[in-house]
């Protein structure tokens, strides 16, 4: 199985994932994790990619959040949930 085989079988990227920025994580014969950074985007894009790597057994991919997702988290984790109120007022007619 490929890196993109996995992320399809895991359901693919969603908006708030940045598929640039994967890290693939292997460990070699005496334990020692290694990180590779993998651009699973341009793999996705072009099947015969040098990007898209074969796994082994226990190798981890990591895809991470993108950065609007991660300042929207802040701004919900710092601004919103603090608010005693709801920040949206819709109007009533």
């Amino acid at each position: 199985m490929t890196a993109v085989q996995a992320l399809a079988l895991a359901g693919g990227v969603t908006d708030n994932s940045d598929a640039q920025s994967a890290v693939l994580i292997r460990r070699d014969a005496c334990g020692q994790a290694q990180g590779t950074k993998v651009d699973l985007a341009a793999a996705t894009k072009n099947p015969g990619s040098t990007e898209d790597v074969a796994l082994m057994p226990r190798d981890v991919v990591v895809v991470p959040k993108s950065g609007i997702a991660s300042a929207d988290l802040w701004v919900k984790q710092h601004i919103r949930d603090i608010l005693p109120v709801e920040p949206y007022i819709s109007p009533t007619f």
